[in-house]
Parts: C-alpha cells; sequence; structure tokens
C-alpha cells in the first residue's frame, strides 16, 4: 500500500475546503476505501506482528477492541464478557454471555417515537444545547436526540449534501437497507443521523454544519 497515494488525497481535499470548492462523495469514497486497503495491508499485519510475542505463551482466550477517531485518537479495550463453547464440529467458539441480542431500528420506526422512549430516560452527565439565531434553545434528553432534533429542524437533506464522514460512513446517510446499526437513527424523509460519536464529536459535527450553511448557531456541552 502506498502510504504517499493516501497522504495525497487528503492534502487534494483539504485543497478543495481551501479554495471553497465541495468535495464529492465519490472523492471521499475513495479515500475510505484508501484507508480501508492501508489498515488491512499495514496496521493490522504491524499489529499482530508487535502482539504475538507478548500473549503467545497466555493459556486463556481473550477479545480485544481496537477503535479509532480523529478526536480521540486510538483506544485498545479488553472484553472478557464472552464464554466458549464446543459447537458441533468440536471447534471452540464465542458467544455472548452478558449482552442482549442487538436491536435494529427499521425505516418504519418514527422519530418522535424514539424521542419519546429516550426522553423518559435520566438526563445524562453530559449533554448538548443548541442556540438558534433569536437565542431559543434546542436541548434534549441526550446528546444524540439534540443533535437529531438539530439536523432534523436544519434540514436532514441540507446536512446530507455537506458529507460529512463519520465512523466509515457519513453523519446523515439514505438507506435501503431495512435493518440499520442501533446507532443509526431515523428522522423520517428517508434519512438517518449517525449518532456513534461522543459528546464532544457531535458538538464539533454540529459547529461545522453551523460553519458550513452560515447559520449564526451556537452549541454548548451542559
Amino acid at each position: 500500500m502506498d502510504k504517499d497515494k493516501l497522504q495525497k488525497a487528503y492534502e487534494a481535499v483539504e485543497m478543495l475546503k481551501a479554495l471553497d470548492l465541495p468535495v464529492s462523495r465519490e472523492q471521499l469514497d475513495t479515500i475510505y476505501n484508501l484507508e480501508e486497503n492501508y489498515l488491512k495491508e499495514e496496521v493490522i499485519p504491524f499489529i499482530k506482528g508487535e502482539l504475538n510475542p507478548l500473549v503467545k505463551d497466555m493459556m486463556g482466550d481473550f477479545y480485544l477492541e481496537v477503535s479509532y477517531s480523529k478526536n480521540d485518537g486510538l483506544n485498545v479495550h479488553y472484553l472478557n464478557d464472552f464464554k466458549t463453547q464446543e459447537n458441533s464440529r468440536g471447534r471452540r467458539k464465542a458467544t455472548e454471555t452478558t449482552h442482549k441480542p442487538e436491536k435494529h431500528i427499521t425505516k418504519e420506526v418514527q422519530y418522535d417515537a424514539l424521542k419519546s422512549v429516550l426522553g423518559t430516560k435520566k438526563k445524562q452527565a453530559t449533554s448538548l444545547k443548541v442556540y438558534r439565531e433569536d437565542n431559543s434553545a434546542i436541548e434534549e434528553a441526550s446528546s444524540a436526540l439534540t443533535l437529531c432534533e438539530t439536523i432534523k429542524e436544519i434540514g436532514a437533506e441540507k446536512v446530507y449534501n455537506l458529507f460529512i464522514p463519520l465512523d466509515g460512513m457519513y453523519l446523515v446517510m439514505k438507506t435501503k437497507n431495512s435493518d440499520v446499526r442501533r446507532d443509526l437513527h431515523y428522522i423520517g424523509d428517508g434519512y438517518y443521523v449517525n449518532t456513534h460519536s461522543n459528546t464532544m464529536s457531535k458538538k464539533r459535527h454540529l459547529e461545522r454544519i453551523f460553519r458550513d450553511l452560515k447559520l449564526s448557531w451556537k452549541v454548548e456541552i451542559v
């Protein structure tokens, strides 16, 4: 994998932004494909090569979860909530013991229904508060709901057309698949908001939306 090619792609996008020119979905998809190839060909083999000598003598099975975001950097988590059992072929497989099966949100689930359910929960320790130009506020029971409500009010299509990248996807998306991840919230008219980020990242996403759409809105963490 030519890392220089990936770096040149980053520089091309930054140049387009500096010239106030749009970055197309195709250009972003090309970059994501380059990143995926780089991870598969360079990063994963390197991690395996460095990790294997450290754990090769361990007796028990274990699971490591590696996550990365531009804002938070690289994180590695140790997962110990799995057990192993013999399957019908005599091989060992991992099965979850503490996690309930993941529920999927379908397109038919209305945003108002989601809001009514989450709105009954105790307010999180950190959330977001958005101030419109007239200083009226949007503040929901969670940062995810505040993000969704704000994007819904601004206009999902406007935000969708900004192609804001997030977690290998986009902040606002359309999908024809009825089974979507539980952190994709349907807000109507065929649009989903990706809330797979922490509160600070959501704040930065909203600040970018306000800036790119030239809105005199503000957001703060509360």
